[in-house]
């Protein structure tokens, strides 16, 4: 999964959130993947039919090179709201746009479902059968793709997300919190996980609140600056030199069965993104309310 400019740092949207596969050891270079057992003798077909197929559909896919330079993996793109997990793809989700309520009850099967059952959601539409559907029909799996751990994302990109997380926790080490362990770059293939903060479930909105109050996870002046930057470097394909906002998650609570302990962990992530959303909501309203160019005459 590739984050590009669309996703990050623009006023369109909203807070960026990944919800992934959970992080392994780190390694000094990036790992191969194991494969699926699947023949792998005609992956650039079956890669091609699975993207047509979910094109076929309007889904949002692209085809991208492996290490090896081959026409072979086919990930997601950022656009609009997005979740999406299978055993053959990984799991991931972004948010750009605010919710709607239908759309967070969607979201919330994320929770209740097996990682290894497909499921996709865009933009509030339950697009799941389809995904399921194009998987089975093509054979495709990207763990046969040859890829590496963080190919397709820019690695400098990664590497700044990883010190910007670090730093995050290790203020909330030094405020009480010594269970909070340091992200680290991916292991998995293909962008289907992102260095990302975890906290505990036990971890209390309270308890949440006061830990923000002294280690803010949002700073709007850098946000700010990361705007002007992509605004003054149109088109381009690097990141700028400005770290970027951690990304940190609420750990799922175990009894998926008790809406009580969901309902309090979506509640967790809504005031872990406070600040970022009131940062965007702000500068959306802003625009909106700025008067118009007169036309020309």
């Amino acid at each position: 999964m590739e984050f590009t400019r669309s996703a990050i740092g623009r006023t369109a949207g909203l807070a960026l959130t990944v919800i992934v596969a959970g992080l392994a050891g780190c390694t000094g270079r990036p790992a191969p993947v194991e494969t699926s057992g699947w023949p792998t003798d005609n992956l650039e077909t079956i890669a091609q039919s699975y993207h047509d197929c979910m094109r076929a559909e309007d889904l949002p896919v692209e085809i991208r090179q492996n290490s090896e330079g081959k026409d072979v993996v086919v990930q997601f793109v950022a656009s609009g709201n997005l979740a999406y997990q299978s055993e053959q793809t990984g799991s991931g989700s972004w948010v750009l746009e605010e919710m709607t309520e239908e759309e967070q009850q969607l979201h919330d099967r994320f929770a209740q479902t097996p990682a290894s059952e497909p499921l996709l959601i865009v933009d509030g539409v339950d697009h799941s059968e389809t995904f399921a559907r194009c998987l089975t029909d093509s054979g495709y799996d990207q763990r046969d793709t040859g890829m590496v751990a963080g190919q397709g994302l820019d690695q400098t990109q990664l590497q700044m997300q990883v010190d910007s997380n670090n730093q995050w926790a290790a203020c909330a080490r030094e405020n009480g919190h010594a269970g909070i362990a340091d992200s680290e770059m991916p292991t998995l293939a293909g962008g289907s996980e992102y260095p990302r903060i975890i906290l505990p479930a036990a971890l209390d909105e309270v308890q949440l609140r006061d830990l923000l109050g002294v280690c803010p996870n949002f700073d709007s002046a850098r946000a700010q600056a990361r705007d002007q930057w992509w605004a003054d470097n149109p088109g381009t394909s690097h990141y700028p030199e400005i770290l970027p906002e951690p990304i940190i998650i609420i750990e799922a609570p175990s009894g998926t069965e008790d809406q009580a302990a969901l309902d309090a962990y979506y509640r967790k992530h809504e005031i872990l993104y406070e600040a970022a959303n009131a940062h965007y909501q702000s500068q959306v309203t802003t625009e909106s309310q700025a008067p118009s160019e007169p036309s020309a005459t």
